[in-house]
């Protein structure tokens, strides 16, 4: 009894300490189109020297734990009211969640998310824009003034197989999903997919006030990376963990913990499920596309998947950005 009462006490404190460095974190100056001071080093260092995967694994486990069918419905509507998600658009019924995790990664009552077939490119899930623009000598922009080298994250043999044109750019969009939004994401266009990497790492919470404040937040965290081409070129999806997410889940592969390259042989179709989060996280697109593409969103701005986020002016010539 002594046992099972500290094992309990020590969930019930690590999933207190999850939530409420969720919540906090949300409170901090979020605002991504101002500049602050990013950490120091050793700041960053002390952390990732947190225990924050022993609080994510508790998060886990109690995420994967069967609720009582009395308790399933109001524990899943205080959930949506402290994180404001749209409890509604459930595709079933909040009792039949068995757990937190199955409600976080459920499906949605058919035409909740429609994806624009007009666009060059659409969200592949919902959340906030961080930033989105063109990658120039291999540096992203996490937010505004804050760059990092892409080989930090994919390796550099990763992207040697793919050819980018000489009359092509490389892009990236970086989206935040919050812990109130759908957490599936989806393909943004007609993909084929041919290999992807688990890359391990720490666990930092990527809302917006940490992106602004920890250099590189994307490559120190542990992700997957799912690659391949679309008609412009090389594209590719990142997927990055976070503090409380309790995994990242492919739908038709299984992320094993060594970091080798997997080949794979996936045909998506714009608007296919390709995976989702037990919880809020972030996710990375980089590819190749003409010049003459243009986003037609703005950092800060909020979508839903299968919004459109960009176009070829060529194709497009009346969009304005």
């Amino acid at each position: 009894m002594r046992f099972r009462h500290a094992v309990w006490m020590t969930l019930s404190m690590a999933t207190a300490t999850a939530l409420a460095t969720t919540v906090a974190v949300q409170k901090l100056d979020a605002d991504l189109n101002k500049q602050v001071q990013p950490f120091q080093p050793w700041v960053v260092q002390c952390l990732q020297n947190l225990p924050l995967k022993t609080v994510t694994s508790c998060w886990t486990w109690l995420g994967n734990r069967n609720l009582p069918p009395a308790l399933r419905e109001p524990t899943y509507r205080g959930y949506c009211s402290v994180f404001g998600c749209n409890v509604e658009e459930a595709s079933e019924p909040l009792s039949n969640y068995q757990t937190l995790h199955q409600f976080f990664a459920r499906s949605l009552k058919p035409g909740a998310r429609v994806f624009e077939q007009h666009a060059t490119l659409n969200a592949p899930s919902d959340g906030t824009i961080v930033n989105c623009g063109k990658i120039v000598n291999e540096q992203v922009e996490q937010v505004k003034g804050m760059t990092w080298k892409l080989t930090q994250l994919i390796p550099a043999q990763d992207w040697n197989r793919y050819k980018t044109g000489n009359n092509e750019s490389l892009f990236f969009v970086i989206t935040y999903l919050a812990p109130g939004d759908y957490h599936n994401f989806h393909s943004p266009c007609d993909w084929h997919i041919q290999q992807y990497r688990h890359r391990t790492g720490t666990l930092l919470p990527v809302a917006p006030a940490l992106m602004k404040r920890v250099v590189g937040l994307l490559a120190l965290n542990e992700s997957v990376t799912l690659m391949g081409e679309w008609k412009y070129g090389i594209l590719s999806m990142t997927a990055v963990g976070a503090l409380n997410v309790g995994g990242i889940y492919l739908k038709r592969a299984t992320i094993t913990n060594d970091e080798d390259e997997k080949t794979i042989d996936w045909q998506l179709g714009k608007g296919d499920e390709v995976g989702g989060f037990r919880f809020g996280s972030a996710l990375l697109l980089v590819f190749s596309a003409p010049s003459d593409f243009q986003f037609s969103v703005n950092t800060g701005d909020k979508v839903l998947c299968g919004d459109a986020i960009g176009f070829l002016q060529s194709e497009n010539p009346n969009k304005t950005v």
